[in-house]
């Protein structure tokens, strides 16, 4: 068994995690669901801020008390969810491409259309860094056609707060970078 203060300790957890929620999907046991959120925020606790795998791991989180919440109605674990999601998009060591999956799965959950300003807004600052000229050909054109999917969506929510100058500034982004 690997000890607590192991720097592997984090990573084998998290694999532990995720087994339970993939049981839980399969079995639909309950235990198995509050299993995995106790795990994930241990997960969460033990691994350095720094490290780039502590964006990804807020996400699961989230992803975790979302289904919880779908399962309970209970708000708490929503509001949880939402900061998990908004958390994981905003770790200075996690990579663009990490940040930009907690950012587009964020807005998916979100219950107002005004609730998902925010994710799109950080979805659309992230979008140049993903598909930077950094990445190879094949990588850059997969983020693209991953990403250039939600940018309707991003345009169409701030439209609909009223938020038109923002709509517009978003679409001019998201050609700039399309077509650079």
């Amino acid at each position: 068994m690997t000890p607590e203060n192991h720097s592997i300790f984090p990573i084998r957890l998290n694999s532990l995690g995720s087994a339970f929620s993939l049981h839980y999907l399969k079995l639909n046991h309950k235990d198995d669901k509050d299993r995995t959120i106790v795990i994930l925020k241990k997960v969460i606790t033990l691994t350095p801020k720094d490290d780039p795998q502590f964006g990804i791991q807020l996400s699961h989180l989230g992803h975790s008390l979302i289904c919880q919440f779908k399962h309970t109605a209970y708000s708490l674990y929503y509001n949880a969810a939402m900061s998990y999601f908004s958390k994981s998009t905003r770790v200075d060591s996690a990579t663009p491409i990490s940040k930009m999956k907690a950012a587009l799965i964020w807005p998916e959950h979100c219950s107002l259309p005004n609730l998902t300003v925010e994710p799109c807004s950080i979805a659309f600052l992230l979008f140049p860094p993903t598909v930077s000229f950094s990445l190879n050909i094949n990588e850059r054109h997969i983020q693209l056609f991953t990403q250039v999917k939600t940018l309707p969506n991003g345009i169409y929510t701030a439209c609909i707060v009223n938020q038109v100058d923002h709509a517009f500034e978003q679409f001019e982004q998201s050609q700039s970078v399309v077509w650079s």
